[in-house]
């Protein structure tokens, strides 16, 4: 009798040591899918912002073509804005047009 439940418990182990193994095979199946939908939601984000820079220097371009001045200044109170100090830097090896610096 007593060998029959540890034959019984040894039995259940190696069921959880199965099931352990599916799961962390799962885990990383999961884990590998969210890999590639972050790449493309990374390669999707590039070609944005590829984009909003080629759009930035058409219309500098076209700005200057016309004779008027690129840079606008805007007259704002301080007391309007909060004050933070943010600093967003590109991973890219090119400058960006979203690259933001805020004081």
């Amino acid at each position: 009798m007593e060998a029959c439940l540890l034959l019984q418990a040894a039995q259940s182990d190696q069921l959880i040591a199965h099931m352990q193994k599916e799961l962390a095979f799962e885990i990383v199946h999961h884990n590998t899918i969210a890999l590639q939908l972050n790449h493309l939601t990374l390669e999707r984000a590039q070609d944005n912002l590829h984009a909003a820079d080629k759009l930035v220097g058409h219309v500098r371009l076209t700005i200057r073509k016309s004779g008027y001045s690129a840079t606008f200044q805007y007259v704002m109170q301080e007391s309007d804005l909060p004050r933070r100090n943010i600093q967003i830097n590109s991973p890219a090896s090119e400058p960006s047009a979203l690259d933001v610096v805020l004081d």
